[in-house]
Parts: structure tokens; sequence; C-alpha cells
């Protein structure tokens, strides 16, 4: 074995740190900007986000009434829950 794999593993780590933080500093800004969207003009989005919360709430209610009709055996399928891949 050579002696740069301790290295190498310690770059990637270090580089997925680097990573990690700018994508959660780029959510982080994105949030202040689509609230100052949504304050200069809510007509426009407010119809997508009724949407939105439309379809998370049917997707919850969706995995409710999954896990109940599978949960009579102990184990419940709860795999499809979240996508709406599955009516």
């Amino acid at each position: 074995m050579d002696g740069f794999h301790g290295s190498v593993d310690f770059m990637v780590k270090e580089t997925e740190k680097l990573h990690a933080r700018a994508l959660s500093k780029r959510i982080h800004y994105g949030k202040f900007v689509a609230e100052a969207k949504f304050r200069a003009s809510p007509d426009a989005y407010e119809a997508a986000i009724r949407a939105q919360v439309y379809i998370l709430f049917f997707r919850c209610t969706q995995c409710i009434h999954s896990f109940r009709q599978d949960s009579t055996d102990g184990f419940a399928d709860v795999s499809h829950c979240g996508r709406g891949d599955k009516e």
C-alpha cells in the first residue's frame, strides 16, 4: 500500500465538508431570496404554495392509509411514502 492513502482520505473528507458548507450557505440565502420574492408579489406565488401544500397533504394521508392497511401483520411497507408514485 502506498503512503498517500491516508492523505487522500483526508482530502476527500475535507472536500465533502467544503461542499456541504457551500450547499448549506446557498440554501440559507435562498430562503431569504424566496421570502423577498414572495413579499414583493404574493399573488404570483400563493397558487404554487397552495398546490405544494395540497400535494404534501395528499402524500401524508396516502402514507397513513397505507400504514394502517399494511400494519395488520406488524410490518408496514411505507417504502413508497413521500414519493407519490403509488396510488
